[in-house]
């Protein structure tokens, strides 16, 4: 939960899971779960459903789309404050003229900063992508919140000041891995039932912790008059910033929550790189749509898998869902494989303890995307199939 994840029940705002797994069913839009491709001799020879990415990448032109206009790969979008990621979502949906659309990780309504949205069947990759996050939040001391941020009841109050020492000193008890107790106004199931329903009702429940990562975790400023912190976090993915906010006030001895979100990275997906949205009385400006120049990203250029590039043979093969050779379509000197210290020869042995492999992104004629699979006893497996 590397980033503030909201929920939206019936009319009422509710806290949800900060950055949940990609597979979660609470978190985004159409995500896919994994599956293997079936039916794949029905797959035409002729088109590429990705042939609207190229690298590198273009710009496509609104006016240029239509109901059959097939489009494959992610938007680096950023939400601004005040809307939900769903509401992000719908527009994009009916601007691009797409229904598969989703994005990789709910932002609660009062956080901003990086939303990567997949489009047409890129969907299927977004199990794929990597998961860590970083942020900016600004936590305000002397007041804690039952949501632990700023839209929440306050449940403690505290004329204690702190000063910047001190923040950096309790900052360290949060590096590495930790164990972090989530917000009872969150989306996670308990028996059930979400945590904010047994909130709502006043109804008491144990919460477990979790264990989460902090690669990272900085203060980059500190008004002292205003009680005000300003700290850069990179977490792994189940991280609840709103928790760290919370949990901070408390070993200081004066309260906190969190008032200000800011996700600057997910995965590959950089703020610095993003689109921003504009918001006009809380609804997002469609004319900004209407004049809309965006730029796909290839998958290609996000995914961390190792590339395997086929060709004609192999291609043919995955159109009619034969599996690969991996041994004829895999070179030893294969760069993408040194992290796995893997040796087609050797490696390939249905008796190797190396026989099951990372997945792969399988490519062909460098930048179309046709497939991901798993090398297993010396083929590729194929798992989804993009022809």
């Amino acid at each position: 939960m590397s980033g503030g994840q909201e929920g939206i029940a019936e009319g009422k705002k509710v806290r949800g899971l900060e950055d949940k797994s990609f597979n979660d069913s609470d978190n985004g839009e159409n995500q896919q779960q994994p599956q293997t491709d079936n039916n794949l001799s029905t797959v035409q020879s002729a088109n590429l459903s990705n042939d609207m990415v190229l690298s590198p990448n273009r710009p496509i032109a609104l006016s240029t789309l239509n109901s059959h206009t097939s489009l494959f790969g992610f938007l680096n979008i950023y939400k601004p404050a005040g809307i939900t990621s769903h509401d992000v979502v719908a527009v994009l949906r009916k601007t691009l003229k797409t229904k598969q659309i989703g994005h990789t990780g709910t932002l609660d309504p009062f956080a901003e900063g990086v939303l990567p949205i997949a489009i047409g069947k890129a969907t299927r990759l977004i199990e794929y992508l990597s998961d860590d996050k970083e942020y900016i939040a600004t936590v305000r001391f002397g007041c804690s919140t039952n949501t632990y941020d700023l839209e929440g009841e306050t449940t403690f109050t505290s004329d204690k000041k702190v000063t910047k020492g001190e923040i950096i000193e309790k900052l360290r008890d949060f590096e590495g891995e930790i164990e972090q107790i989530p917000p009872i106004f969150s989306a996670i199931k308990v028996k059930g039932k979400k945590l904010y329903e047994y909130a709502r009702k006043g109804e008491e429940i144990e919460i477990q912790p979790r264990k989460v990562t902090i690669y990272n975790i900085e203060l980059k400023s500190f008004d002292e008059n205003l009680q005000q912190a300003e700290i850069l976090i990179k977490c792994s993915k189940g991280t609840y910033i709103r928790s760290i906010a919370n949990d901070l006030g408390n070993k200081l001895g004066c309260g906190g929550h969190l008032i200000k979100l800011i996700r600057t990275q997910a995965g590959k997906f950089r703020i610095e790189n993003s689109v921003k949205l504009e918001v006009e009385n809380g609804k997002l400006n469609n004319f900004q749509f209407s004049t809309f120049n965006f730029q796909l990203i290839n998958p290609i250029e996000i995914l961390d898998l190792p590339i395997v590039e086929v060709d004609d043979t192999d291609l043919e093969n995955i159109k009619n869902g034969v599996q690969i050779d991996a041994k004829r379509s895999i070179k030893s000197d294969n760069s993408q494989f040194s992290t796995f210290n893997f040796q087609p020869d050797k490696d390939l042995s249905p008796y190797s303890p190396n026989a099951l492999l990372p997945f792969v992104l399988l490519v062909y004629n460098k930048e179309k995307i046709c497939a991901v699979g798993q090398i297993e006893s010396g083929i590729i497996k194929l798992k989804k199939v993009f022809l």
